[in-house]
Parts: C-alpha cells; sequence; structure tokens
C-alpha cells in the first residue's frame, strides 16, 4: 500500500524490482535445464517476460524448459498489467489534477468573474452574446470564474445550462472573493475586467438564505459578514492586487496601462465600498462602476409595467443583450461635433441616436472640492446619481454636439454606428422623399377603386374585433389616450407580509393621478395593518389595506380583481425560485376562475376601458361586452422558462387564441394579460453590458429612476403616424421629436413581425433600433405600439 502512494518513477521501479529477480531466477533455471549460456537465458527469459514478438515457446522440446517459460510469460502478463494499471492511473490522475484542481491561472488582461449566485450562468451567457456583437475588446482575454462551490458541481451546472462547447471556454477555480490567495490564483489583479456577484444573501434570494442557515447549524454559532462587508472585503483585496501589478517590472504584462473595470453587482448604497477602493484616478489605476439600483427588488420596473402593460418584454430587450437584437453604444464620432442633435440623428441610417454623454456634467454633480472631480467622497448611489447626471437622454434638436460629447446610439453591432457625411446623408434623404410621392402619388390614383373594398374590409374588422374579444388584440388592442391617462386601480399582493413601500412609490410615479391601489397582506402582518400616508399623498395614489391571506381566491375577490387594471405579486424573494414560480401560476390559475362573464362585466366597470372607444368598439351585441374592456394585467416574477410557458399558454387558451374553437366558454370571460418579469436575467444583462461599456451604468440609471428620461409606449395615433401604409423611418422619428420623444421601436400587438406570414398569436414581438432594408420604412398595424424615451407618460 505504501508503494501506491510513491510518485510514477517510485512505481515503475518497485514493478521492476519485483521483475528483475524473477528474470534472474529463470535464467539460473534455464541454464540448468538446457545448458544454455547465461546471456543468451537471460535473453531468453527477457523477450518471453515481455512478449517480445519473435520469442517462441511452442518449439521447446524440453518439457522442463517449457513449463520454466510458460510461468515467466504469465508473470510477464501480470507485471506488465499492474504496469499499466501504475501508469493509466497516474495519468487519469493527472489529467482530473488539471481540469478540477486549483492551479494558479497565468493570465494577463482577461476576465473574471467573483462569487456565485442565481444569475452567474445568465452573466456567462450574456458574457458570449457581448463579445459576438462588440468584438473581444468588450471582455478580453480568457473568461475565469472563482466561486466557492464545489469545481465538478460548477463545471457539471456550467454544461448542463451553456453546453459543453460554450463551457468549455470557461475556466473555473474554486476559492473564496475574500482570500487574497484566491484571487491571486485567479490573477485577478492583472485581470483587465473584474465582475463582482452580491452574496447570496442580496443576489441569491431565497436559496442564499436556506445555505446560510444550513451552514450555521453545521458551524453552531458560525459568524457570517454582511453582504456590504464581503464586497468591501474583496475590493480591498482587489485593490492591493492591482497595483502590486502596476508596481512589478514592466507593469506585470498589462498592456498600455489600461484601466482595470470593476463592475458590482449590489442593490443597495453600500457606503464601505467608496472606503475600500479609494480614489480611481491615475494611469492604470482601477475604476469601481455599480450596477442600476432598484433591480433586485423589481418595484420600478413592476410599476412600470401595472402602468403600461406590455412593457417587461421592452425592458428585458433593453436590458438584455440578445442576438438580433440592438444594443447601446457609446461613442465618441469627431465628425458631428459642431452640428446640431437633429442635423446629427440624420446621419446615422443604421442606428437609432438616443442622447450623449457629457462627462463634465458628472464631475459637477459630484461637487466641489474634489480635485479632477472624483468622486472618491461620495456613496455608491451618489457615483450612480452622477453618472446619471452626465447621461442626456431625448435632448433637443437645437443641441449642439461638442468635442468632449460621447454619442449614445441603439444599434445591432459595431459597423453601424459608423456615420455618413453630411452631403450623402442629403442626397439619401432627398431620394427617400422622393420615392414617398411616388408612392403616394400611386396610392392616391388607386384610392378611388379600392374604397367600396376598403368599406367592407373596414367592416368587416369591426365585426372580427367584436367577436375576438378574448384575442391578443383584445389584450394588445388600441386603447384610447384618453384611457391611458385615466386612472387605473392596481392589487398588489405582499406574500410575505411586508410593507411594499418602494412599490406603492413607484406606482405614484408611474400612475395617473387619482388612481388606486389596493395591498392584501396577513391580517397580523406589517403590510396588513396598513402605511400612513399623507392627504397630498393619498390625492396622487389612494392606498387601502384587504387584511387576508393573498393566496386565496377569498382574499383576491375582496380586493376586487375582478375590476382591477393590474395585480402584481410581491413578497415572494425570500422563497425558493421553484416555489416562487409555482405560486405565480397558482395566482395566474385563480385570477382566471374569478374574472366576470361578458354578462357580468356591468357589475365591475361602470364606463367602457380601453377598446379603441371609437366605432369600431361600439358594434356588440347591446351594452358592454369583453372586448370593450381592458384585460387584467399580471405583474410577477417568474425564473423557470418552462413555467412561463405554462402561463402564457393559459392566458391564450383563456384567450381564445389557441386556435380552432379552444377556450369554450372561457373566451366569453374578461381575458388576461401577462408582464412575466426574470430579474436574474436583466440583472445579467446590465452587468455584463456595463462591464463593456462603464458610462452605460448612467444609462441604465436613468431609465429606472422617477426623473429623467424612461421608457414608454405610445399608439401610431399619439404621434399622428397612419396605419396600413409604409413610412419612412425618418419620418417616424420626425414625427418623434415634433412631440419631444425619441423612437426607439415597435411592439407589435398582433405577435408578427413586419413581413411575417400570419401565424398563431403567442404573444407581443419586440423590434428595437432601425428597420431591416436600404430605405427603413415601418408598417404600423392596429394594436402597435411605439417604444419612445420621453421625460412623462404623456
Amino acid at each position: 500500500m505504501q508503494a501506491m502512494t510513491l510518485p510514477t518513477w517510485g512505481k515503475i521501479l518497485t514493478v521492476m524490482a519485483v521483475a528483475l529477480p524473477i528474470l534472474a531466477l529463470g535464467s539460473a533455471a534455464l541454464c540448468a535445464f538446457t545448458g544454455e549460456q547465461p546471456l543468451a537465458a537471460v535473453k531468453r527469459c527477457y523477450f518471453i517476460l515481455n512478449n517480445v514478438p519473435g520469442a517462441d515457446i511452442a518449439g521447446e522440446e524440453d518439457v522442463r524448459a517449457a513449463v520454466l517459460l510458460n510461468t515467466i510469460y504469465i508473470v510477464g502478463l501480470l507485471t506488465f498489467a499492474v504496469l499499466i494499471g501504475v501508469l493509466g492511473d497516474d495519468i487519469g490522475s493527472a489529467v482530473e489534477s488539471a481540469r478540477l484542481g486549483n492551479s494558479r491561472v497565468p493570465e494577463r488582461n482577461h476576465t473574471v468573474v467573483l462569487g456565485h449566485n442565481r444569475q452567474l450562468v445568465d452573466v456567462l451567457r450574456q458574457v458570449a452574446v457581448v463579445r459576438a456583437d462588440r468584438g473581444a475588446t468588450a471582455f478580453p482575454g480568457q473568461l475565469v470564474v472563482l466561486s466557492e462551490r464545489d469545481r465538478a458541481e460548477l463545471e457539471a451546472e456550467l454544461v448542463e445550462a451553456l453546453g459543453p462547447a460554450a463551457a468549455a471556454a470557461v475556466v473555473t477555480r474554486q476559492g473564496s472573493p475574500l482570500k487574497v490567495a484566491d484571487l491571486q490564483r485567479v490573477s485577478a489583479g492583472h485581470a483587465r475586467t473584474v465582475i463582482l456577484l452580491a452574496p447570496d444573501e442580496e443576489g441569491g434570494g431565497g436559496e442564499g438564505a436556506e445555505a446560510e442557515a444550513a451552514e450555521a447549524e453545521e458551524g453552531g454559532s458560525a459568524h457570517v459578514l454582511s453582504a456590504e462587508a464581503q464586497q468591501a472585503v474583496a475590493l480591498a483585496a482587489l485593490h492591493h492586487l492591482r497595483q502590486a501589478a502596476l508596481g512589478s517590472p514592466g507593469g506585470g504584462g498589462l498592456t498600455g496601462g489600461a484601466a482595470q473595470t470593476v463592475v458590482v453587482q449590489q442593490d443597495s448604497a453600500l457606503d464601505l465600498l467608496v472606503h475600500a477602493w479609494g480614489s480611481s484616478e491615475g494611469a492604470g489605476a482601477s475604476r469601481l462602476v455599480a450596477s442600476v439600483s432598484h433591480l433586485n427588488n423589481l418595484a420600478r420596473i413592476q410599476a412600470q409595467c401595472a402602468a403600461q402593460p406590455g412593457l417587461s418584454a421592452v425592458m428585458g430587450c433593453i436590458m438584455q443583450q440578445q442576438p438580433g437584437l440592438p444594443e447601446f453604444y457609446v461613442q465618441s464620432v469627431p465628425e458631428v461635433v459642431g452640428l446640431t442633435y437633429g442635423e446629427a440623428r440624420r446621419l446615422f441610417p443604421r442606428a437609432v441616436l438616443t442622447g450623449f454623454y457629457d462627462p463634465r456634467r458628472a464631475a459637477v454633480e459630484a461637487g466641489p472640492g474634489v480635485p479632477g472631480g472624483s468622486a472618491a467622497h461620495m456613496t455608491a448611489e451618489e457615483r450612480l446619481d452622477a453618472e446619471a447626471a452626465a447621461v442626456v437622454l431625448n435632448p433637443p434638436d437645437a443641441s449642439v454636439i461638442l468635442d468632449r460629447h460621447s454619442l449614445i446610439l441603439l444599434a445591432d453591432k459595431a459597423d453601424d454606428i459608423r456615420p455618413l457625411s453630411p452631403a450623402k446623408a442629403a442626397a439619401a434623404r432627398a431620394a427617400l422623399e422622393q420615392e414617398q410621392l411616388q408612392q403616394q402619388a400611386a396610392a392616391a390614383g388607386s384610392s378611388r377603386s379600392s374604397h367600396s373594398a376598403n368599406a367592407v374590409a373596414k367592416k368587416a374588422a369591426a365585426a372580427a374585433a367584436v367577436t375576438s374579444s378574448g384575442s391578443a388584440l383584445a389584450v394588445w388592442g388600441e386603447w384610447s389616450e384618453a384611457a391611458a391617462g385615466a386612472p387605473v386601480k392596481v392589487v398588489v399582493l405582499a406574500f410575505d407580509g411586508q410593507s411594499p413601500e418602494e412599490l406603492v412609490e413607484a406606482l405614484a410615479d408611474y400612475c395617473p393621478a387619482g388612481s388606486q391601489a389596493v395591498v392584501v397582506a396577513a391580517e397580523d402582518s406589517e403590510a396588513g395593518r396598513g402605511m400612513k400616508r399623507s392627504r397630498a399623498e393619498q390625492g396622487q395614489l389612494r392606498l387601502s389595506t384587504v387584511p387576508g391571506d393573498p393566496r386565496t381566491r377569498a382574499a383576491l375577490s375582496a380586493a376586487g380583481v375582478q375590476g382591477a387594471d393590474a395585480v402584481i405579486l410581491t413578497g415572494l424573494d425570500g422563497v425558493s425560485s421553484d416555489q416562487a414560480d409555482a405560486q405565480a401560476l397558482a395566482t395566474l390559475l385563480q385570477l382566471q376562475a374569478l374574472m366576470p362573464h361578458r354578462h357580468q362585466l356591468h357589475h365591475h366597470f361602470h364606463l367602457p376601458l380601453g377598446g379603441g372607444g371609437g366605432a369600431d368598439g361600439a358594434g356588440g351585441q347591446g351594452g358592454q361586452n369583453a372586448g370593450a374592456v381592458r384585460p387584467l394585467n399580471v405583474v410577477c416574477g417568474v425564473t423557470d422558462p418552462r413555467t412561463r410557458e405554462i402561463m402564457q399558454s393559459l392566458v391564450r387558451v383563456q384567450g381564445g387564441g389557441g386556435g380552432g374553437g379552444g377556450g369554450g366558454g372561457a373566451a366569453a370571460g374578461r381575458p388576461l394579460s401577462l408582464d412575466i418579469i426574470n430579474a436574474d436575467e436583466m440583472l445579467a444583462g446590465v452587468l455584463t453590458q456595463v462591464a463593456a461599456e462603464p458610462r452605460l451604468s448612467g444609462v441604465f440609471h436613468e431609465l429606472s429612476s422617477a426623473e429623467g428620461v424612461e421608457v414608454y409606449m405610445r399608439t401610431p395615433g399619439a404621434l399622428r403616424l397612419p396605419l396600413g401604409a409604409p413610412i419612412a423611418w425618418d419620418t417616424v422619428q420626425d414625427s418623434g421629436r415634433e412631440h419631444n420623444v425619441t423612437v426607439i421601436g415597435v411592439v407589435r400587438g398582433s405577435g408578427v413581425r413586419a413581413g411575417a406570414a400570419a401565424a398563431p398569436d403567442h404573444g407581443p414581438v419586440v423590434e428595437l433600433g432601425v428597420p431591416p432594408g436600404k430605405a427603413p420604412a415601418l408598417t404600423l398595424q392596429s394594436g402597435d405600439k411605439l417604444v419612445v424615451l420621453a421625460e412623462e407618460a404623456r
């Protein structure tokens, strides 16, 4: 047994020490039996022992010699088997050690992800997409992950989630971001980009709490650092290693003294981070970048979705980087310096100019007394506010582009942000206007002959709108601008019983004045006891409380979900993702069962909401019908894509969109719509995009704040755009600018992309950026909504 602990060469010597005496004794016996010379006997026994080709025993006539040689042959087989087994085991151990060992990663200017939580797989998936769109400079070098999880388990998880090929491109090491030795193992000080994930306590939801409880049980009164302290310790260690790398001879192999980008996933203002990191100035120094706040608790996004049904799909496309969808670029473009913003936005035929980045505004926001505009004295939240102050989205066309400005563009790839010369842009615009005039003349010539056919088609469309009251066109129907600005009723289901203060404040920001919020929570909980609000706050948002278990149908009915505009599920952060998904599905089933029949709608609605408000909505069989009422919008967070598919299929069947007359009597009830939010995917998308371009931190913070420019949806009629006819993209942009908004895309209410054949509806399709084609144009249909950047909802 002791021999097996020896190194490989020691094991080989042990096998030889057993084989040599056998060879010597066999040679001496062969000499005695046959009278052969000693040297010839040794050679013959060696050949037989090692089964050398050409050695033969069958021709031996002496019985004693034949038995001896066969015995040596059998012993040779055993020694050879032992030798192969020893070498194979050592080779396998070496391969396993190389695959799952914890050796140091000798990389420079690479990308490191520190920590592990639910967003890790989504972050790695987003890194691959960003690399494909922005090039290898976004996340240079090898991608390395340092996690406290067992390396074999982590690699198995990555193979299952990413596939063998993508997982093989990720190097993993087991260790803690709190230990300097483990950070050195992944060469964190020499990395170009570092993403520091929040501990499970903050980024992992309920699973993190369960893991900590298990550790506490195993270790007794084990001490656990807070999330703030853990990230502060890791950042201090990173700062030390970075300075040591820069101070080494030759700068530690770091190219060009480029700054190291460190992105921290956080949900609160971590004041310790400022003291842990220190100043971020000087060549080669590291820079601390914080992710968008208010994302882990979903409050602001949930409130926006409640006020604007369908916005979750838009926000998901903006915050996540997906193949085929555009993303934000922050680029300095010297060719447009001195031009007005209105002139500059016409020079990008394949990109949407959404604003510009002014670093001087960030320095002013940082306040006086800080050399060079450094923000070392600011908290993390104040740093984000300063970054957001540097971002100017949807500026007036008269704004002048200065030399210090960097343009913020929405484009599919980096090649699309190259501008045209003003002369080429003017020529292209003139040619496009001439083509539009010809199309309008042709359309006017054929309008008389097609007038009667259009009238028939209009009547058929009105009849179809009445009969398909639960279809996606009802869910995504053209509700009038007056109805869109009318007060709404939102039911908030607080499953954990905690007071949803942030969500209520967000609802007050986004919902029209006079709206109502009803909180449903357990009677003996904090939320069940109600919140104190001033008279002015109540005037903006009337808040009431219904004591009761939000999991029961009785509590939902008492809150009046039958006549509500939206239902928000909150307070599920403390449970596992599987339980949270199951609760969302169960709530959807209960809401479907509670929806009133079309003949009972007058008990819950006094006025016909939505439905277009015109003659098209008045062709029903007397009184109100399901097509004249906006669907109940359910806003929830779901992680598992299979659960999302089940919920979406239930809504389609209930709305009669399952095809072939499916749905039966359920289609006669009030329809439902879904705004499903996956916070893990959104947060991972923000982290990776900010890591690739740190200045995007201010862009995402601006879009998620109550003040300033945000994402809204407008009907084509609100921007005075016609339906059914191609509209040049420049014309769409000009129309948006006349209404003080920037159009960045469209949501197809029919669930069918422009130019595609009609198919069973699978929900809204989001098309961001410039439409494809040499002459980009939009053809808007009933139910479509334009995605815009604006300062106010209306």
